[in-house]
């Protein structure tokens, strides 16, 4: 029932949101953010030619129309923490501009976009920026745009709420929260 239900996709896309905004607070705290960038975008790329393989040799003997992942959430976690890395030396002011520039791609920007290409049926080489669903779009499908936006106004959060003053929203009351402290770290 829940797979192939309208609920699946308003769920799906607030369940998005969410993980692109926790991302997004979590890329803030992180010093690194080149290396991880650079790993996600090769995790990304090899996903995305091993799964184009398997369509090419292996989706017509199993009947299936497609095996391929071209961009999908952690393609758009990869590009968004190297767009980010741009804006992360320059403080909670550099990365409020970011937000704004990655709101106006996102909400005013990209909707012109997607109709001018749809409109002249232009062949995109980067689909994910132009396009929301992909010809043979499957479940892991996911579009930068608006998802950038998402990720930004996490690191916007943490830069404002967390980096100033380096401590937790949430009160320490006891031991119960180290697991998840220690797999928040470590994660």
């Amino acid at each position: 029932f829940y797979w192939n239900h309208d609920l699946r996709q308003i769920v799906r896309f607030f369940a998005l949101i969410g993980f692109c905004f926790v991302s997004g607070v979590s890329t803030a705290f992180s010093k690194n953010n080149w290396i991880r960038a650079a790993q996600m975008l090769a995790i990304a790329a090899i996903l995305a030619v091993v799964s184009n393989l398997g369509t090419l040799f292996l989706a017509k003997p199993l009947n299936l129309a497609t095996l391929s992942i071209n961009f999908n959430i952690i393609a758009v976690l990869a590009w968004s923490t190297l767009f980010y890395c741009f804006f992360q030396k320059g403080g909670w002011r550099v990365v409020i501009i970011g937000v704004l520039v990655m709101f106006l791609l996102s909400w005013f920007l990209y909707p012109h976009l997607v109709s001018y290409v749809e409109e002249k049926e232009l062949v995109v080489h980067i689909p994910a920026l132009f396009r929301p669903t992909y010809p043979d779009s499957n479940a892991d499908w996911l579009p930068l745009f608006p998802f950038i936006f998402f990720f930004f106004a996490g690191a916007y959060f943490s830069e404002l709420f967390y980096l100033p003053e380096r401590k937790s929203l949430i009160k320490k009351r006891g031991n119960w929260e180290r697991p998840l402290c220690f797999m928040g770290r470590h994660s």
